[in-house]
């Protein structure tokens, strides 16, 4: 049998109706996938988390700490 991958999940807490329209269907759970300081070029200096969707069909780039349209608590 496989050993099944472990994921750490990232709650993204809107606070802004930019923030809820953002992320309205997929829920408030996300996966973690990548952290980084620089995810584009032209994007403010920070720790940036790139989260997926449960089903895989969303990805968001939200800054770690000060996000305009999120609070980000990690769950491991």
């Amino acid at each position: 049998m496989a050993r099944q991958k472990k994921f750490t999940f990232v709650e993204l807490i809107p606070r802004n109706e930019q923030g809820k329209k953002r992320a309205s269907y997929h829920g408030d759970r996300w996966i973690l996938r990548q952290e980084t300081t620089e995810p584009y070029r032209g994007a403010t200096p920070g720790v940036w988390l790139a989260c997926r969707s449960f089903d895989g069909k969303a990805m968001l780039w939200v800054k770690k700490i000060d996000d305009a349209d999120f609070k980000v608590r990690v769950i491991e």
